[in-house]
């Protein structure tokens, strides 16, 4: 009798301990709350840059349109690891003497430091004559009627080996680094002055290129 009574009371237990475990329900793990963050973009207003190569790797540019707003400054960012910031928006660039391709960057600002506007531009610096003034001579008297200074104006070549081979028209000849020269001339006549540009292993570059001299006679 007390055997079955045991029975019955550890049937009761057993069952009244599996509806409990019916009852319990599985803990949900807190999910994390995220809120979505937009992304704020300052919309910078189109700006127009111009380029054009004046020299030998030696490129102007030109903002030609702004945003209008005024009390800025631009920031140029050359494509060849320079920059600089001017307050006109006008600029010009010498570059390495390689041919190659350069991607310009240029940012209108407020000199607090926010920027209203950007543009670029795509040059390529070179020296193979597109773009670049054709080389040519001007002359200037000095108070000596015989004393000229020449001076050579555009043509290709790379600063820094760059020469000017002169020939003068009285048979004398020169040679400079710089593009300036002055001659005397021992007589008066007309003469033909030449100048031609030459890299440091003599290929022409540039010219010859002439102009022809009156030299007074003193009295």
């Amino acid at each position: 009798m007390k055997l079955t009574s045991l029975l019955i009371t550890s049937a009761l237990v057993a069952s009244l301990f599996s509806c409990q475990q019916e009852n319990v329900k599985p803990t949900t793990a807190a999910q994390p709350t995220t809120q979505a963050k937009t992304a704020v973009k300052s919309k910078l207003r189109p700006i127009t840059v111009t380029a054009f190569l004046t020299d030998d790797y030696l490129v102007s540019f030109r903002v030609t349109q702004t945003t209008g707003i005024s009390h800025t400054r631009f920031r140029w960012v050359f494509g060849d690891g320079t920059t600089v910031t001017t307050n006109d928006p006008n600029v010009i660039h010498q570059y390495p003497c390689t041919r190659k391709t350069y991607t310009v960057q240029v940012y209108e600002e407020h000199p607090i430091g926010a920027t209203f506007g950007s543009g670029s531009v795509t040059v390529l610096a070179k020296n193979d004559g597109s773009g670049i003034i054709p080389l040519h001579i001007t002359s200037a008297r000095t108070s000596n009627l015989r004393i000229r200074n020449f001076t050579a104006k555009g043509g290709e070549g790379c600063h820094g080996n760059k020469f000017y081979h002169w020939t003068f028209g009285d048979g004398s000849t020169g040679l400079t680094t710089t593009s300036a020269v002055t001659h005397e001339y021992s007589h008066f006549g007309n003469y033909t002055v030449t100048v031609t540009i030459k890299d440091g292993s003599n290929r022409i570059l540039s010219g010859p290129a002439s102009i022809t001299e009156r030299v007074f006679p003193i009295f």
